[in-house]
């Protein structure tokens, strides 16, 4: 199957509530999207390593993965890490 990425606009748990005491700003983040052949999505962000989702259809798991990066967040938030930095490059194959 193939590989679908979609941008999507995520804002977690932990950010709209900093949002709401005017403490920071939206944070986006790309997420990829993978149709299983048995069906349903699996999603993941690679600015955040192990976080990882599914779905039946492509909403529910984008819905899925706000979820997970709420707490995957807010598990870093709690533990005094901030988010990954992370570097991103676009390479073609050699």
């Amino acid at each position: 199957m193939p590989t679908v990425k979609q941008s999507a606009r995520l804002l977690d748990r932990a950010e709209r509530r900093r949002k709401l005491k005017g403490m920071e700003t939206m944070r986006e983040y790309d997420v990829v999207l993978e149709a299983q052949e048995e069906g349903g999505y699996t999603v993941y962000v690679p600015d955040l390593p192990g976080c990882v989702s599914e779905g039946r259809t492509a909403d529910e798991a984008v819905a899925m993965i706000c979820d997970a990066m709420g707490g995957y967040l807010a598990a870093r938030e709690a533990r005094g890490w901030s988010p990954p930095e992370v570097e991103h490059r676009r390479v073609a194959p050699a």
